[in-house]
């Protein structure tokens, strides 16, 4: 239990200095975006894992946590009733479209899919399994669009400055730095770390590509999309090479 907590508090803690780097709000009111923003995150971890600490809660058939990514779901919506009002400039629950910049955005989610076909084809070699690719044609992208790209991105963007030289918009790199951490950055049983350098370049980066086209597009449509079908066409090129 307490590694499960040890971990989200060390990503956050990782990325708070860049945090406090790049905020444009005052003081108090950037630590209570950060309070918000890391009390959500621990939150969010403990009730992903918590089918795995209380197996009373693994109700559903199958090998993959869909319990768990359900909990994560609920807790999205949650958080986002609780602080929405904090990101109304920025609130990408909608369905609706920027149609500035709609093309690019499209573009750019599409290009991320086909990335990680191709990836996953040549570094794969996964046996065929039907359950595998309903769950990733189905949950990971709600949870972690939804928490990631809404609730975080919507967070940082009325917190941080909307552009540092050489970083582009700090909001969208450091919700794909916590994005790529989440993934490649654990506690082990032991309380070692375990690091995996090409996980955290790949997860970064479709969280960074994510996190743009939610900002251009205004919305979570495409990311939530574009991480779903990205999953489900990788798992099943690997399973088919």
């Amino acid at each position: 239990m307490l590694r499960y907590l040890l971990e989200p508090v060390l990503h956050i803690a990782l990325l708070a200095p860049f945090f406090f780097l790049w905020k444009e709000k005052a003081g108090r009111e950037a630590l209570q975006t950060l309070g918000v923003l890391a009390s959500s995150y621990v939150i969010y971890k403990l009730l992903v894992r918590l089918p795995y600490l209380w197996p009373v809660l693994d109700v559903l058939p199958g090998a993959w946590n869909w319990e768990g990514k359900l909990l994560g779901v609920l807790w999205v919506l949650v958080v986002y009733g609780l602080f929405r009002h904090r990101f109304r400039a920025d609130d990408f629950f909608t369905l609706r479209q920027d149609p500035q910049h709609f093309r690019s955005a499209l573009a750019a989610a599409v290009g991320v899919v086909v990335l990680a076909t191709v990836l996953w084809y040549f570094l794969g070699g996964e046996a065929f399994d039907l359950e595998t690719l309903a769950f990733q044609l189905t949950l990971p992208g709600l949870d972690e669009e939804g928490m990631f790209r809404g609730v975080f991105l919507g967070l940082l963007l009325g917190t941080l400055r909307e552009r540092v030289r050489g970083v582009g918009n700090p909001a969208v790199l450091l919700s794909a730095l916590l994005f790529g951490l989440m993934h490649a950055l654990q506690v082990r049983k032991d309380y070692s770390l375990s690091w995996d350098s090409f996980y955290f370049l790949q997860t970064a980066f479709g969280g960074w590509v994510w996190g743009w086209v939610a900002w251009k597009s205004r919305s979570l449509l495409l990311p939530v999309l574009s991480h779903n079908f990205s999953n489900f066409f990788g798992t099943l090129a690997s399973m088919l090479k």
